[in-house]
């Protein structure tokens, strides 16, 4: 079974994204590039805000998007459409984790037409 990788080593450097809200991660595992941020305490529209900078910084099938939210984003979901494979995990505490990636077969993306407004 995979397990999700959302919890930064040591190594962990803060990553500067343009627009956000809040801090961005960078570590790497096992020659993978973990990039994460957490919207855990934050409402709408800042998870998919957030969660649409960070997906732009996924540029090939070496590079993991993690994003830590209070609820499964739905929105989000809906909007990406399939461009982006995941997996999710509910953690104990109710939180959902998203790891994002872009399988082998699978190429980069153009975001920009995609609307970042949240209504829930």
């Amino acid at each position: 079974m995979y397990k999700i990788n959302f919890s930064p080593n040591d190594d962990a450097t803060l990553l500067e994204v343009k627009g956000s809200t809040v801090n961005f991660l960078r570590y790497i595992v096992n020659d993978i590039e973990y990039i994460s941020f957490d919207t855990s305490d934050r409402g709408a529209p800042e998870p998919m805000q957030n969660a649409l900078l960070g997906l732009r910084l996924i540029t090939n099938s070496k590079t993991r998007l993690i994003m830590i939210n209070h609820r499964r984003p739905e929105g989000l979901l809906a909007k990406l459409d399939g461009k982006f494979d995941y997996i999710e995990k509910t953690t104990d505490s109710g939180d959902v984790v998203i790891e994002f990636f872009l399988s082998n077969n699978k190429t980069i993306t153009d975001l920009n037409n995609i609307d970042n407004n949240c209504n829930g």
